[in-house]
C-alpha cells in the first residue's frame, strides 16, 4: 500500500521532510510514522493522496449523515491546518489506536500544516472507522477553503497544473460527503455551528442526502450558525453575512424539542480552548470546544453544574 521514506537531507524550514510513496506498508504504520515525526512537512506523492482519498471516502460513505457514538469519547473542535495542536491532543488525551475520538469540522485552511492534518485523520478514519469520527465543518465547503488557505496550500506543494486542481476537487469530494452531527451518549448533539429555525427532529438530519457541494438551509445552519445571548429567536448573522444567530430561550426549547441535554459546538475560538460559555448563556446548555473536551460519562444533568463540573472535563 504505502511506503515511507525518510530524507534526513531534505530541509522545509529547518525539519525533516518525510516523503509517503504509494507501495506494501500498512496504514498503522503511517499513523504511527506521522505521531513519531513531530510537526514536520511530509511530502506526499499525488497518488498516494488519491489513494487515501479513494479509501476513506468508502468509510465516510458507510456513516450516517447522523452519528449515534458511544462514551467514553473524547470531542475535538476546529484544527485549522494547526498540525502541532492535533499532535498534542494525541498526546495528551491518548492515541487514536486506543482511544475514540470526533472531531467536530475545521480541519483545514488558516494554518500552514492542512495537508498533514486531513491526511493524518483520514488515515487513521481508515484505519480506525469505530474510533475516529469527522464532523464537517464550515471550512469544508470549496468557496470557502478555496478562499482561507487550503487551495493555495495544496497549489504551492503541488505546482504541477495537472495535479493541484484534482487534489483540491477530490479533498472537496470527500467533504460534501461528510457526516454534519452527532448524538453522543443518546443526549448531547454535537454540531460544528448550531441549530436552525428549520430544525424539528433528529430524523430531518439523518434523511439528509449527501454529496452536499455547497450547503442551504438546515445544513448551512448546521455549519454556520452561532449562539448570542443579546437576541432573542433566531436573528440573521450579519457578522459573518450567513446564516442565524440564535437565542439562550430558543436553544433550550430547541433542545428540549429534540429530546437533547446539551449541544457542543466547534466553530468559534475561545480564549479557554474548553468553555462553558457562561459569557453566552449561563445555564450551561451549550459547550464551545476550541481544542480538546472529554467525556466519559452516559448520562448527566445540565442544570446541576457540580455534577457537570466533575463529570466533563477539558484536557487541554
Amino acid at each position: 500500500m504505502f511506503r515511507v521514506i525518510v530524507n534526513n537531507s531534505d530541509v522545509l524550514r529547518g525539519t525533516q521532510t518525510l516523503h509517503i510513496a504509494c507501495e506494501k506498508e500498512t496504514f498503522d504504520e503511517l499513523i504511527e510514522q506521522h505521531l513519531k515525526s513531530g510537526c514536520v512537512h511530509h511530502s506526499y506523492t499525488i497518488d498516494s493522496v488519491l489513494e487515501i482519498l479513494a479509501q476513506v471516502e468508502k468509510a465516510i460513505e458507510d456513516e450516517s449523515t447522523l452519528l449515534k457514538i458511544d462514551v467514553p469519547l473524547k470531542i475535538c473542535g476546529d484544527i485549522h491546518g494547526h498540525y502541532y495542536d492535533l499532535l498534542r491532543i494525541f498526546e495528551r488525551c491518548g492515541s487514536p489506536i486506543e482511544n475514540r475520538y470526533l472531531f467536530l469540522g475545521d480541519y483545514v485552511d488558516r494554518g500552514s500544516y492542512s495537508m498533514e492534518v486531513i491526511v493524518l485523520l483520514f488515515l487513521c478514519k481508515i484505519q480506525y472507522p469505530m474510533q475516529i469520527f469527522l464532523l464537517r465543518g464550515n471550512h469544508e465547503i470549496p468557496s470557502i477553503n478555496r478562499n482561507y488557505g487550503f487551495y493555495t496550500e495544496i497549489r504551492r506543494r503541488y505546482n504541477n497544473p495537472d495535479e493541484w486542481p484534482l487534489l483540491h476537487r477530490r479533498f472537496n469530494e470527500i467533504f460534501s460527503k461528510m457526516p454534519l452531527a452527532a448524538v453522543v451518549a443518546g443526549h448531547i448533539l454535537c454540531v460544528h455551528g448550531g441549530i436552525s429555525p428549520s430544525l424539528r427532529n433528529l430524523q430531518q438530519i439523518a434523511d439528509i442526502r449527501r454529496p452536499i457541494t455547497e450547503p442551504s438551509g438546515l445544513v448551512r445552519d448546521l455549519l454556520w450558525s452561532d449562539p448570542d445571548a443579546s437576541v432573542s429567536g433566531f436573528v440573521k448573522n450579519r457578522t459573518r453575512q450567513i446564516s442565524y444567530f440564535f437565542g439562550e430561550e430558543q436553544l433550550i426549547n430547541k433542545l428540549n424539542d429534540l429530546n437533547i441535554d446539551c449541544l457542543i459546538r466547534g466553530h468559534q475560538r475561545n480564549m479557554n480552548e474548553v468553555s462553558t460559555l457562561e459569557d453566552f448563556f449561563p445555564n450551561l446548555t451549550i459547550i464551545q470546544v476550541s481544542s480538546a473536551l472529554e467525556i466519559s460519562f452516559v448520562t448527566f444533568d445540565v442544570w446541576d453544574i457540580s455534577k457537570y463540573e466533575t463529570e466533563m472535563v477539558g484536557t487541554l
